[in-house]
């Protein structure tokens, strides 16, 4: 599945969800749409500043490998933290923890917020 499909069924379900169909979402997907206040940010080396889950997953697509492996590297994984800490989003933290490319994460977290379980 492509990554442009992806992003297209997470609008979708935005959308959905906006004119007031039912949908039935688990508690996980509840968080990762978790509104957090601005101390809970996460603030990246390079000044950009992220609100949400999905932000991260669309700044990966282009992320300095510089800027990446400040936050990502073999003593620690700040994005997973983040998810893990501030969404409380156990399941997708542990998903990414171990991911060292910036393309890869991007694919398992929009995989992730699209509902899929994807298969690695």
């Amino acid at each position: 599945m492509s990554k442009e499909h992806l992003t297209k069924e997470v609008e979708h379900k935005k959308d959905t969800k906006k004119k007031g169909r039912p949908k039935k979402e688990s508690s996980q997907k509840k968080v990762v749409k978790k509104v957090i206040n601005p101390e809970n940010y996460f603030f990246m080396h390079d000044g950009r500043v992220l609100k949400e889950i999905i932000e991260l997953a669309e700044i990966l697509e282009t992320i300095d490998n510089e800027v990446f492996y400040h936050h990502v590297n073999e003593s620690k994984n700040d994005f997973s933290n983040w998810i893990r800490d501030i969404f409380e989003n156990h399941e997708l933290s542990q998903e990414i923890f171990a991911v060292r490319e910036p393309r890869q994460m991007q694919v398992i977290i929009l995989k992730h917020l699209a509902g899929k379980e994807g298969k690695r």
